[in-house]
This record gives structure tokens, C-alpha cells and sequence, in this order.
């Protein structure tokens, strides 16, 4: 049951959701100050302000405005949270992913797969939700229709919806029933299970409608980007994958702009020395000026600086201070001739130290601890697994909000598209993530092969391997894996095969094998490429070809095979 307009008024004027709404903005608003890069603090995020109250709370007045004269824009948190997101990114890279749609015939099937293609929807998908889950997490998905597009076979388009637009919006567990948000030229666009409709709103008063755009889903076409909350007292505040590491963010910003402050400081030592009067007098118009602390008073042409304290003063950047001699001979020096004071080493490595270990901290927390950093230092076979692990489950946990959004999305544009000849989309992230480097597959397939293990784990963890090394790259997998159909005894090295006297039992094979490369390099210079070879064939037949080929090639190079040595008596 659409919002009738009295309801759109009253709602509008007495938005039930506002605070709910102003805890979530007031979330990403934390979000946004550490993940979005801008050049200067006009374009930084709200929270700016309480960050600096933040400081000036930490510090003394002189050190809060020296700490916020050095924090420059693009702040420092922002690369961590990119490189943040590229980690997070390999939930879309999945080994196993599957989307699969069904209709009630072919030819629509194939049509919305060519029309998401054409929309470029999977590169959007990809790039907007890496975008949104580390700033604008609570945003809403529409599904909204061309105006004015009454064809029969329309094109829906989606795109995220800001907290910092709504003016109200109502829920029903995990389902949105209506949203009302504010848009450009005081316009209100409210949405709900009847239509899509548009209202002016000059001065925050529902006015006139301006459009009525009815749509027969039954249901709101509007969802939220991320289901799962913070807790439960706040309604829509999502938990994004930075959000456990806000404060920890604030304190990498901290460290680095106190670091930076001591490399200053070590930049310009300290310098002590004595005070000595200076004995520099001059005259002028019959009134001697002598010096008084480095300046001449020349009374009402004001003070000028003492020409033979200049002569002696520091060269180059520093502070310079000076302490009174001892007066007496019984009084201890307090200082040699002169003193200099410079950084404390420790103090700077410490402040480095601290800084590397938070910015640490936040990368592992958001992302699970493993990957990369396993290759850093030695790790026992326990902690290879639970490292593995605590990746697996932080995609885990992206994984299940981005199949729900990313399924709702497109069925309801396949249902504003196709009508009833829609009736379900499955939308399979997978679980086989490109979690290990490339090293690490390799000695853990070195280590299975070595320990006697069967064939078929083998060559499981062969395929890891492979599928390590292409990372998505299909033109590069589909080489890769004709080349492993053509070698003989893939999982075998030369000596193996000798060992195995495999060289003997099929000389020609083995020859093959020892010159894969070279051999396929020419049938590609004679035939082209092996991945476009036989295209319109089926693939086993296409693999018989070129290896026949290639066996030629191993027969015409390969040196003629020992004789046997001849039986004794035997002439």
C-alpha cells in the first residue's frame, strides 16, 4: 500500500527516523575523514572539527596549533585504507563465483546477460561497493526506471543513495517500505512499493507533485548496501570493515604528525653558549647608542639589531640560547664553552616504531591476519592455518552482504525489465580466494609432492598454484591450462621421469615434455596462438591436434635412442 500524500506531508514535517538517520551520518562522516582523499581541509569530511577539538583537548594551545599546522591533506590514514581496500578487493576474485539467472525462456536469459554486460554493471558493482563499504556504508541501493521510459522492454539502472540525503525512511526488519530523500532544484523523491514519485519541496514543504511513476514489483525497489549493524540500538549504522579500527586511525594520524614534529626538532638542534655584553657602540646626531641584548634603542626611529651581534650570529636553522657566565671562580660551570643539543635517537625510533605497529594493526584488523605477511618470518603450520583462516572469514563476512545486495539489485532490474518471464537470480561469490602469494603455494605444493602424497592432492595443489599465478587473468588461464593438457606427467620433474625410467617406457613423451616450451613456441610462430587454435572445435579435440603436432616436432628433434648394448656371444 503506496504513502498517500498526507502521509508524504506529515512524514516530511516529522520525520520519524531522523535520529537513527543522524547516527549513521555521523559514522561515515568518521569513514570518510580516513578513506576519502582530498588536497585541502575545505574539501575534508565533518569530522574534521571534532578531530581537532580532539587535539586541542590532547595537547597544550602552542603544540595543538604547531600539531595542526603539520597535518597536511591528503592525511596519512588515507593510503592505509587503500591499500585496505585492494586487499579487500579479492572477494570479487573467487576461483568458484557463479550468477546464474532463470527465466521462463532462453531468449530473455541471454538478452539480461547482454544487457548487464553492455550496462558494464560487474565493473560498476566492483568499484562503487569497494568504495562505499569504507565510507558510506549505510547508503541505500535504488533500482529506478529512465523518466518517461514506457517501452515494453524498459532499461532500470541502480545507483547508491546517500544517508545524508533521506528526510525519513521506513523499515521493516531488513526490508525498506518507504524512502523519502531530498534531491537537487528542492525537489523530494519518495519511493515505496506503488511508485516512484516527485514533489517539490521548496523551503523543506512538500509541494506539488511534479511525477508519478508507478511500477508493479509489489515491493519497495530499494535496499540497503550492507545488512549487517553495528549493534542493535542503532537501526542504520552498518559495521563496515574499517569501523572496528576508527580510533586506531585517529592515533595513526597522532603518531605520524609527532614523528614528523621530532625530525623537525632534529632538523634544528639546540644550541647553548654564553651571554657576553657586547661593547658595540655608535653615534649618531651628538647621541651615542650602545648595545642593549642584541639591539640598538634609537629612540624614535624605533630599535634596530646590533651590527656586531649580527657579525656573530648562528649560521643556519636552529635555536639559540644563551645562559649567564659564572660570576665567580668558586662558581661551577654550568656548561663547556658550548653546547649542543640534539635529537634523542631512541625517541625517534620509538615514535617510527609505533607508528609502523598501529598502522599494523588497523591493516591486519580489517583485513585478517595471513597473506603477505607470513612471508616476512617463520611460522609454525598452526598459525599458516589460523592466519589462513582469519582472511577467509573477513571475506567471509563481505561476502554474505554483497551476494544479498548485489542479488536483490538485479533481480528487481531483471523484474522492471522482463515482468513475469523473470523468476530467480543465484548470486555465488564462491570461497576459493586468492589468499596465499605465490611463493607460498609453490613450497606448499614442493612440500605435499615431497611427503609422498597421492596423485590427486598432488595435483589439487598444483591447480592452487596455478590459480595463484593467473589471478584472474582468464586469457593467461586459458593458456595455462592448455599447456598443462599437452605436458606429459605434469606433476613430475625430468628426474622424476628418469627415475621412473620414464624416459625409456616413452622416449618420444619424455622428449615432448623436456622441450614443451621450444616446441610450443614454434607451433605458435606456424599456427598462432594455442588459446585462439581451434576455436570452433570442441576442446578435447582442439588439445589432440596440437599435441599430435608437437610430437612431431619432439620426433624430428630428438637424438636417436641408445642402442642396447649387445647379449654376450651375441655378433
Amino acid at each position: 500500500m503506496g504513502l498517500s500524500y498526507e502521509q508524504i506531508k506529515t512524514l516530511a514535517e516529522k520525520p520519524g527516523s531522523k535520529q537513527h538517520i543522524e547516527k549513521a551520518v555521523s559514522h561515515e562522516n568518521r569513514l570518510k575523514f580516513h578513506s576519502e582523499k582530498v588536497l585541502d581541509q575545505g574539501d575534508a569530511s565533518p569530522y574534521l572539527v571534532e578531530f581537532e577539538c580532539w587535539i586541542k583537548k590532547l595537547l597544550p594551545s602552542d603544540k595543538a596549533d604547531a600539531f595542526l599546522t603539520l597535518m597536511q591533506f591528503p592525511l596519512y590514514s588515507n593510503s592505509l585504507i587503500e591499500t585496505v581496500q585492494d586487499e579487500l578487493a579479492k572477494v570479487f576474485d573467487s576461483q568458484n563465483s557463479s550468477f546464474t539467472y532463470e527465466f521462463s525462456n532462453d531468449t530473455d536469459r541471454a538478452d539480461f546477460e547482454y544487457y548487464l554486460n553492455n550496462y558494464g554493471f560487474a565493473k560498476w558493482w566492483r568499484e562503487n561497493s569497494l568504495t562505499e563499504m569504507v565510507s558510506n556504508i549505510s547508503s541505500l541501493l535504488v533500482v529506478d526506471m529512465p523518466k518517461g521510459d514506457t517501452s515494453a522492454r524498459p532499461d532500470p539502472y541502480t545507483y547508491f543513495l546517500p544517508m545524508t540525503s533521506l528526510v525519513d525512511i521506513g523499515v521493516s526488519g531488513d526490508r525498506v517500505i518507504y524512502v523519502m530523500a531530498q534531491q537537487e532544484g528542492d525537489l523530494l523523491l519518495v519511493i515505496d512499493d506503488t511508485a516512484y514519485r516527485l514533489f517539490d519541496y521548496t523551503q523543506k514543504k512538500v509541494g506539488a507533485e511534479l511525477l508519478n511513476a508507478p511500477h508493479e514489483l509489489g515491493y519497495t525497489p530499494v535496499c540497503f548496501f550492507w545488512k549487517t549493524n553495528l549493534n542493535k540500538k542503532y537501526r542504520f549504522v552498518k559495521e563496515s570493515p574499517v569501523t572496528g579500527s576508527l580510533t586506531n586511525l585517529n592515533w595513526l594520524i597522532y603518531f605520524e604528525i609527532a614523528r614528523r614534529a621530532m625530525e623537525m626538532y632534529a632538523s634544528y638542534p639546540i644550541d647553548i653558549t654564553y651571554k657576553e655584553k657586547c661593547s658595540y657602540s655608535e653615534e649618531k646626531n651628538g647621541i651615542k647608542y650602545v648595545c642593549d641584548g642584541g639591539y640598538l634603542n634609537r629612540g624614535e626611529y624605533g630599535k634596530v639589531k646590533c651590527p656586531s651581534c649580527e657579525k656573530n650570529r648562528m649560521v643556519g636553522p636552529g635555536t639559540h640560547l644563551k645562559v649567564p657566565m659564572p660570576m665567580s671562580k668558586e662558581q661551577a660551570n654550568v656548561i663547556d664553552a658550548m653546547k649542543r643539543i640534539s635529537a634523542d635517537v631512541p625517541s625517534l625510533e620509538w615514535a617510527e616504531k609505533r607508528r609502523d605497529s598501529i598502522w599494523d594493526e588497523i591493516y591486519y584488523g580489517c583485513t585478517g591476519w595471513g597473506g603477505e605477511e607470513m612471508t616476512k618470518e617463520a611460522v609454525n603450520e598452526k598459525q599458516v592455518k589460523a592466519n589462513y583462516e582469519s582472511k577467509q572469514n573477513v571475506l567471509l563476512r563481505l561476502k554474505e552482504n554483497l551476494e544479498a545486495s548485489h542479488r536483490f539489485v538485479v533481480s528487481t532490474m531483471a523484474a522492471l525489465r522482463y515482468g513475469s518471464s523473470f523468476i530467480s537470480a543465484d548470486i555465488n561469490y564462491g570461497n576459493k580466494w586468492y589468499l596465499q602469494t605465490s611463493y607460498e603455494a609453490v613450497d606448499e605444493f614442493k612440500t605435499v609432492k615431497a611427503s609422498g602424497a597421492p596423485v590427486y592432492l598432488i595435483a589439487e595443489k598444483r591447480n592452487q598454484v596455478d590459480a595463484v599465478c593467473v589471478k584472474g587473468n582468464d586469457l593467461y588461464a586459458a593458456r595455462l591450462d592448455i599447456i598443462k593438457q599437452l605436458e606429459p606427467w605434469p606433476d613430475l620433474s625430468l628426474n622424476d621421469c628418469k627415475a621412473n625410467e620414464l624416459d625409456k617406457a616413452n622416449y618420444q613423451e619424455f622428449i615432448l615434455k623436456a622441450g614443451l616450451s621450444g616446441f610450443i613456441m614454434r607451433f605458435e610462430r606456424e599456427y598462432g596462438s594455442i588459446v585462439d587454435f581451434g576455436k570452433l572445435i570442441d576442446f578435447s579435440t582442439k588439445i589432440d591436434r596440437i599435441k599430435t603436432k608437437l610430437l612431431e616436432y619432439a620426433s624430428e628433434s630428438a637424438p636417436k635412442e641408445p642402442a642396447e648394448p649387445a647379449e654376450a656371444g651375441e655378433e
